[in-house]
């Protein structure tokens, strides 16, 4: 009894692996197919701001900036 609750454990842990692997190499597939349609552009900074925020016991950089590039689009 006891080796027949192993194997069905075993069994049902090998068909997860196998949807589990199955779904990752989809999504890899998928994102190989998409990078294809991507543009690749390079920005430029328009403006960027570093605040120093001073807190308990704690300094803390806040920055902000903006990015801008053009496309054919």
């Amino acid at each position: 009894m006891n080796t027949i609750r192993s194997q069905i454990i075993a069994l049902l842990l090998l068909i997860s692996g196998i949807v589990l692997l199955g779904g990752g190499v989809w999504g890899f597939y998928s994102l190989y197919a998409i990078s294809h349609r991507y543009e690749h552009t390079t920005g430029t900074i328009r403006t960027l701001q570093i605040q120093k925020i001073y807190r308990y016991r704690k300094i803390r950089y806040k920055k902000e900036m903006q990015i801008a590039y053009s496309t054919d689009k």
